[in-house]
């Protein structure tokens, strides 16, 4: 299928939606879906980038992700090697929560009004174990 048949396909199916189509028990599985995510996440970063750019070039986003990742897939060896490999394009040693200087700046911008330095350095712990 070519991109334009998936882009036509795409506006048939917004064209047929409509709002409060779902019955209760769609919308309760949807509910329980969504409550099992949420409570194996550890972090409840959106990764809006709001917290970004650090003034120290922590990447808080990515190694949120990374921590979760962990966690939710219950498989710590990528996230670990992907928060330790200084390999650009993943996560340069620079970029780790241990350069956390602990200005606070994340805190002002972060919607979610997440405790940004503290779950900082918990990443960091996690993601540099050694298991």
């Amino acid at each position: 299928m070519s991109k334009m048949q998936q882009v036509v396909e795409n506006i048939a199916y917004a064209e047929h939606s409509q709002p409060h189509n779902l019955i209760a028990d769609e919308l309760t599985l949807i509910e329980r879906v969504r409550d099992a995510y949420l409570s194996l996440s550890q972090v409840s970063c959106t990764a809006c980038r709001y917290c970004m750019p650090c003034p120290n070039g922590v990447d808080i986003p990515r190694i949120f992700d990374l921590y979760n990742e962990a966690i939710i897939y219950d498989d710590y060896h990528h996230p670990r090697w992907a928060y330790s490999s200084n390999i650009p394009g993943i996560l340069k040693e620079e970029n780790r929560a241990d350069k956390c200087i602990k200005c606070d700046q994340c805190l002002e911008k972060c919607p979610q009004k997440l405790p940004i330095p503290e779950l900082l350095e918990k990443a960091h712990a996690f993601l540099m174990a050694k298991d």
